[in-house]
This record gives structure tokens, C-alpha cells and sequence, in this order.
């Protein structure tokens, strides 16, 4: 490990962290409009997304027990399988909250929520995994680039 800092950044990368720090604020939000507008059509359909979401968490709680930032390359666990279980669990949460809004008729509502899933998942996760693994590579060098070379970042 590397005992200084991270070489500095430019403004773009500065503007682009603190928008992709922002994303977990903007969690909140949108958790509310699932929950005001989330009316599956079957109890089915109920029970299954909420075994996604169940699913999701229980992927980032293991994950986060195996997780120690900064220190050392995490391969334990979920880790063995992907390079990025917290963001998996919570694209499993996410699809499990976009199915609840599955309904008779899809609203206005639904679609920007769906929507906003898509850019997360096409968009926001790949550039901060992208900034992260740059990171990495840097501070840990030799043992991340091994394992990123035998570990797939998101599906197994």
C-alpha cells in the first residue's frame, strides 16, 4: 500500500466524484417515491420483489463484512465472485423497487423512476466502479490488478 496520496485531480474528476457521491442523497428520495407509488398488480409479484430487495440487502451486508477500504485487496466472500458485490446489491434493490412499480398501467412516475434506474445502472455505476478501480490500481498496485484480471466487476 502507498502511504501518499492519491495524485490530484482535475476539475472534472473533482465534479464528477462529488456528483457520484451525491447518488446515495438521491437514494432517499426516490426510496420515498417507491414506496408512495409501488402498487404491484399481484401479491406474487409483491412477494417477489420484495425477496429482490431482501436479496440486495443481504448481498451488502455480506459484502461490507469483507470490505476493508484503503488496506487491502478483498477477495473473501461475495468478493471471489464479482469486484463490486455492494453495487450488484444494490442494483438487485433497485430492480426489486422498479417491479414493485409494475402495475395494471405504468404512470409518469414509474417511468422516470425506471428511467433513473437505467442511468444509474448504464451510467453512474460504471464511471464511480471506473474511478474506483483507478484508484486502486494505484494504491494497491500488483494485488488488485491480479485479482481484477480473475474477478468479473459486476455479473459472475
Amino acid at each position: 500500500m502507498k502511504d501518499t496520496e492519491f495524485p490530484a485531480k482535475s476539475l472534472t474528476h473533482k465534479l464528477l466524484d462529488a456528483g457520484l457521491r451525491s447518488r446515495v442523497l438521491l437514494g432517499y428520495p426516490f426510496a420515498l417515491l417507491y414506496l408512495i407509488f409501488a402498487r404491484p398488480h399481484s401479491i406474487q409479484l409483491f412477494f417477489f420483489t420484495v425477496g429482490l430487495v431482501l436479496l440486495g440487502c443481504c448481498l451488502r451486508g455480506w459484502a461490507a463484512g469483507y470490505l476493508v477500504k484503503r488496506k487491502r485487496v478483498a477477495v473473501g466472500g461475495p468478493y471471489a465472485y464479482v469486484r463490486n458485490p455492494l453495487y450488484l446489491g444494490s442494483a438487485i434493490i433497485a430492480a426489486g423497487c422498479g417491479l414493485a412499480l409494475w402495475g395494471a398501467s405504468i404512470s409518469w412516475v414509474a417511468g422516470i423512476l425506471w428511467a433513473s434506474f437505467l442511468v444509474a445502472l448504464g451510467v453512474i455505476y460504471p464511471a464511480k466502479i471506473k474511478a474506483e478501480e483507478k484508484e486502486l490500481v494505484w494504491l494497491l498496485n500488483g494485488p488488485y490488478a491480479v485479482y481484477a484480471r480473475q474477478v468479473p466487476a459486476f455479473l459472475p
